[in-house]
């Protein structure tokens, strides 16, 4: 009976979470303690380090990390005396980096329709529940993240126990605030986005893992500072495509930097593909090579329509977002 109510009662503790940040406490003092579920004990491997002064161990995810303004890391591995499990919280400086993290740092392993075999849990924490807050990364690990902090829980064995997802709801339960995506999120068009797809993306480590196949940063002009948001959308036929949404601080920095990546794409081999102008008067710059692509500006923002298989498929998701 135990066993049934504990994620039933922890799941009330998400709910009931006050929004407000704990400023006095930090990821340490998130580590579950001896016995937060019946049988597990901390075995006393305790990490607790600057992020930055960690610097190779994180691996390929530092300069995410950086980029996203980690500030600390703690961890401590557990046992049940036959199995061991290791907690890891990074938290960041605000909400926003920790959402950006929990979106990138594992995007291949982001469900699709064409990706069997990958758990997605929703809990529908207020007051955007169509957004993921814990998910399994293959059979390795769960990872999960609210407020400013970003979770892994992972197993020293072969495979995650079922039960691991109980310990993820308990950190999600205890962790302060709500899992609330950045306010740039809400630029992306609600009709035919795939929900779960969503990406938060401030400088060019995060936008390299995006688009994958560029190097550098193409949105960014003389240092003007952006932000973007991203998101996969259907088009018909079992084709999806991305579409990234890039806001400027300044005035005419999205005019610019459209010119300076038509340059960009021109000098790397991109071929110009010829398309028609938008019902808001925006002139996208198209170009075609291992796949199709264009990219415009309206209002301040810059809009890329990325990875497109076809001119005519291209025409097909440009006119989708001229609605």
């Amino acid at each position: 009976m135990t066993k049934i109510l504990l994620p039933l009662f922890l799941i009330c503790l998400i709910f009931s979470a006050s929004p407000a940040r704990s400023e006095d406490k930090n990821a340490l003092d998130y580590l579950p303690p001896d016995n937060f579920i019946s049988g597990w004990e901390a075995t006393g491997n305790e990490v607790f380090s600057h992020v930055g002064e960690l610097g190779y161990l994180l691996g390929d995810d530092v300069d995410l990390l950086t980029e996203f303004n980690a500030i600390w890391y703690a961890s401590e591995t557990y046992s049940d005396f036959e199995k061991r499990l290791v907690i890891e919280i990074y938290e960041f400086d605000n909400v926003a980096g920790a959402y950006g993290y929990y979106q990138l740092a594992n995007v291949n392993y982001i469900p699709e329709p064409t990706t069997p075999g990958v758990e997605v849990v929703r809990y529908g924490l207020p007051p955007q529940p169509q957004f993921d807050t814990i998910r399994t990364v293959g059979t390795s690990f769960l990872e999960g993240w609210k407020d400013r902090f970003y979770f892994r829980v992972r197993s020293e064995d072969s495979e995650l126990p079922d039960q691991f997802l109980n310990v993820a709801i308990f950190l999600l339960g205890s962790l302060p605030g709500n899992a609330i995506p950045p306010d740039i999120i809400g630029i992306l068009p609600r009709n035919d986005l795939v929900i779960g797809t969503e990406r938060y993306v401030r400088g060019p480590v995060g936008l390299e893992i995006l688009l994958d196949s560029v190097r550098g940063d193409i949105f960014g002009v003389n240092e003007r500072t952006w932000e973007a948001a991203a998101g996969e959308y259907r088009l018909g036929g079992g084709e999806y495509y991305l579409l990234v949404g890039v806001k400027y601080d300044e005035n005419g920095a999205a005019d610019s930097a459209v010119e300076s990546m038509q340059e960009h794409f021109q000098n790397d081999g991109w071929q110009t593909v010829i398309v028609p102008a938008m019902s808001s008067g925006a002139h996208p710059r198209a170009f075609q090579k291992d796949f199709c692509m264009a990219f415009w500006s309206h209002d301040n923002k810059l809009w890329l329509v990325w990875d497109v298989s076809s001119q005519e498929k291209l025409l097909d998701a440009l006119h989708q977002q001229d609605r």
